[in-house]
């Protein structure tokens, strides 16, 4: 039940700064980008229905060759969603968790809270370890990804460098995201891989 309780405080936490993040990137003056990203994300859809089959080098060679330029496209306007995304999921759950004694509002709510391992509030630099190796691109929080490709995006030019490196940080971060859920499921102390990293653990509130 433990397990199943922080795993809805989480969701309920990621909702509200995925809706943040949304509402304040789809200002014109804000997002800059936001009337390009239908169609940027057209084009890379269309670049990777025609090559659904790669069946041999010549073809392979030809996607990357497409898909460089589309898959940058598309990431650059997600430049400012990705940057404001980063500046709530961690104001979030490492400022506002740390004046609030390690509660989140979704951990508020499940009774909940993020402490240290001999019980004592949680310290700044706990709460940003343990937020660092907490999001992939597939389902806990993104900000791996979404710090990466702000990075990746702002530092390089559309390549097969910059797809090799995107496609890299995409596979390391689903990795980090398998071995968090593995080790919680498997834990004994209801303890994630970011736990673990940052020396914290999540108890109930007497």
């Amino acid at each position: 039940m433990f397990k199943i309780k922080r795993l809805i405080a989480f969701c309920i936490d990621l909702f509200l700064v995925s809706i943040l993040t949304i509402c304040i990137t789809n200002v014109d003056y804000i997002n800059p980008y936001m009337n390009d990203v239908d169609d940027a994300t057209k084009a890379y859809n269309e670049v990777l229905n025609d090559y659904r089959s790669l069946s041999n080098e010549d073809e392979i060679e030809e996607f990357i060759n497409n898909i460089q330029d589309k898959m940058y496209d598309y990431e650059h306007t997600q430049i400012y969603v990705n940057m404001w995304y980063i500046i709530f999921y961690f104001g979030y759950f490492v400022i506002f968790a740390y004046f609030t004694g390690g509660q989140t509002l979704g951990k508020k709510l499940m009774s909940i809270k993020i402490v240290k391992e001999d019980d004592s509030k949680v310290g700044m630099g706990g709460l940003l370890k343990r937020t660092i190796t907490n999001g992939s691109s597939f389902f806990m929080g993104m900000n791996i990804m979404a710090f990466s490709s702000l990075m990746l995006t702002i530092s390089m030019k559309a390549s097969r460098t910059y797809v090799l490196a995107f496609t890299g940080l995409m596979v390391l971060s689903t990795i980090v995201e398998i071995a968090n859920i593995i080790i919680y499921i498997k834990n004994r102390d209801n303890k994630c891989l970011n736990d673990i990293v940052s020396g914290t653990k999540v108890v109930r509130v007497q």
